[in-house]
């Protein structure tokens, strides 16, 4: 996958920060209108975005049904819990003289 420019990385912050002041869910429209308030393109949102949903940062849902179904979006986990891979412990062996080594 290719590296995120660092105009889409400044909008994801840009999301995050507008879903956590909005208590971390709102409509996808205002979310999308108050994003490009701040100046990022719609083409940018929409990668933005997607990259946060692929990293499994935000997700989406729906309410109401027919002309009433609006999509909301939530946010799932800090974006630094999506950066961080998972690391497993290496193996300890302690040998005779009490010195321990990985």
């Amino acid at each position: 996958m290719a590296q995120s420019t660092p105009r889409r990385e400044d909008c994801k912050e840009c999301i995050l920060r507008v879903l956590d002041e909005a208590g971390g869910s709102m409509k996808s429209k205002d979310l999308e209108d108050a994003v490009k308030a701040k100046g990022y393109s719609y083409m940018t949102l929409r990668r933005a975005k997607d990259e946060l949903k692929n990293d499994d940062v935000i997700k989406y849902h729906n309410a109401g049904f027919g002309k009433e179904k609006e999509w909301h979006v939530v946010r799932n986990k800090p974006l630094e819990a999506a950066r961080i891979p998972q690391v497993l412990p290496l193996p300890r062996q302690e040998h005779e003289n009490g010195q321990i080594s990985l």
